[in-house]
C-alpha cells in the first residue's frame, strides 16, 4: 500500500501540537476586538497543513467560548472574482451551520446580511470591463470615476460604441449599488456584534493559486471582509506568495504581506533527530509490511543508510514520498540489491532527479566501466 499525502495528526512526531494549540487560543478574539490576520509560513511539504489541522481540532474541542470555524480552500475555485464571492459565501455558510438553538435567529440574520453584501458585490463584476476599475478596487474608488472612464471609452470606441454605451448604462445602475455597499457592510458588522461570537476563517493552500488569485484573496480580506472579531489564519509559502504579490521581486511582495498580515509565524524546522526518528519508524513498518527480512550484512549498514537518507530529506512530506518509492523498489530488489543501497539511492534520486538520468546515461562515470543490458544478456 502507498501512503496517502494527507496531514499526519495521529502522532505529533515534530512536537508542533503545543504551538498549534496556543495559537488556536490566541485566534479566539474577545468581544469588541477588531479583526486580525495571522500567517503560518513554511515551504511546501514542511507540515503547515498538519499545524492547521491541530489548530482546527483544538478550536472545535474548546470547552468554553468555542469560535465558529470556517475552512476555506481557495484552490478549489478558479478566477479572482469567484474567490471574492466564495469567501463571503463560505463565511455566511459557516455562521449559519453553527447557529445552534440559542443563537439561531442571530446567526441566520448575520449569515443573511453577509449573503446580501456578497450579492451586492456580485453586481460590481460588470465594472471589471471599465479600465482602471477592479472588483475589489471599486469598494474604495468612486463610481463617478468609473462612469468617467466608461464615458471616455464610449467616445473612443467607434464601431464598438454600442458596447461601450452598455457599460456606461450598467455603471449608472451601479451608482445606487455603490451607495448601498458601505451600508450593507455596516449591517454585517452590526449583525456580527449581536451574534457575539468569535469567528476563525482558515485559508490553506494559498500558495497554490495564481498571482491574480493570491492578490484577490489578500485584497478581499483587507478591503471587503475585514470584520470585527473575525480572525483569518493564512497558511502559505512566503517566497511563493511574495513573488506573486510583488510581480517578480520578493522584496515588494514581502512589504505587501506585512501590510495585510499582522503576525506571521514561520513553522518550526524539522530537526535532524526528528527526521531520523521518523525515517527509522517508517522503514521498520515498511519492511514488515512487505515481508522483507534483512540479511545481516544489510542490517549492519542500515544505520548509516538512515543517517544519509535523513540528510537528503528536508521535510516530513519528503519522507512520505520516499516510503512510497521504497514500497516498490525494496520489494522488487529482494535478494538482488542491498536494501541499504536501495534506500540511499532512492532518497538521492528523489532529492536530485537529474542524478538518476546521469547514472543511466553515463554508467561508466560512476562504476568505472561501461555496462549495458545487451552485453550482460549476451555474456550469460
Amino acid at each position: 500500500m502507498f501512503q496517502h499525502d494527507q496531514p499526519q495528526v495521529t502522532n505529533d512526531l515534530y512536537s508542533r501540537k503545543p504551538f498549534a494549540e496556543q495559537l488556536g487560543r490566541l485566534l479566539v478574539l474577545p468581544p469588541k476586538s477588531p479583526g486580525v490576520v495571522i500567517g503560518v509560513e513554511g515551504p511546501w511539504g514542511s507540515g503547515k497543513t498538519t499545524v492547521v489541522r491541530y489548530i482546527i481540532e483544538s478550536l472545535k474541542t474548546a470547552a468554553d467560548g468555542a469560535p465558529i470555524v470556517v475552512e476555506f480552500n481557495p484552490w478549489m475555485l478558479a478566477g479572482a472574482d469567484a474567490l471574492v464571492e466564495a469567501l463571503l459565501t463560505e463565511l455566511a455558510s459557516g455562521i449559519g451551520m453553527n447557529a445552534g438553538k440559542k443563537r439561531a435567529k442571530k446567526s441566520l440574520d448575520a449569515a443573511g446580511k453577509i449573503l446580501g453584501y456578497a450579492g451586492l458585490l456580485r453586481h460590481l463584476k460588470y465594472l471589471k470591463y471599465v479600465p482602471g476599475v477592479s472588483l475589489v478596487g471599486v469598494a474604495a474608488d468612486t463610481v463617478g470615476t468609473a462612469l468617467h472612464e466608461a464615458g471616455k471609452l464610449a467616445n473612443k470606441a467607434g464601431e464598438n460604441a454600442d458596447n461601450a454605451k452598455k457599460i456606461v448604462e450598467e455603471a449608472e445602475k451601479l451608482v445606487s449599488v455603490k451607495a448601498g455597499l458601505s451600508e450593507r457592510k455596516r449591517e454585517v458588522i452590526k449583525a456580527l456584534a449581536k451574534l457575539d461570537r468569535s469567528i476563525v476563517v482558515i485559508v490553506d493552500d494559498l500558495d497554490r493559486l495564481t498571482p491574480d488569485e493570491i492578490k484577490a484573496v489578500f485584497r478581499t480580506i483587507k478591503a471587503v471582509a475585514d470584520f470585527p472579531r473575525v480572525a483569518y489564519l493564512l497558511a502559505y509559502d512566503r517566497n511563493v506568495v511574495s513573488e506573486s504579490l510583488g510581480g517578480g521581486p520578493v522584496a515588494g511582495g514581502n512589504a505587501y504581506i506585512e501590510k495585510i498580515v499582522q503576525v506571521a509565524y514561520p513553522i518550526s524546522p524539522a530537526f535532524p533527530w526528528q527526521l531520523q526518528s521518523h525515517i527509522s519508524g517508517e522503514l521498520a513498518s515498511l519492511l514488515k509490511r512487505i515481508h522483507r527480512e534483512l540479511e545481516p550484512f544489510e542490517s549492519e549498514l542500515l544505520g548509516r543508510a538512515t543517517t544519509l537518507t535523513c540528510s537528503l530529506c528536508r521535510y516530513p512530506r519528503d519522507i512520505v514520498r520516499l516510503m512510497n518509492r521504497l514500497t516498490l523498489s525494496l520489494t522488487s530488489t529482494t535478494h538482488e540489491v542491498n536494501a541499504s543501497d536501495v534506500i540511499v539511492a532512492e532518497a538521492l534520486f528523489q532529492r536530485f532527479p537529474g542524478i538518476r538520468d546521469a547514472v543511466v546515461q553515463n554508467p561508466e562515470q560512476f562504476t568505472g566501466f561501461f555496462w549495458s543490458v545487451e552485453e550482460e544478456a549476451s555474456s550469460t
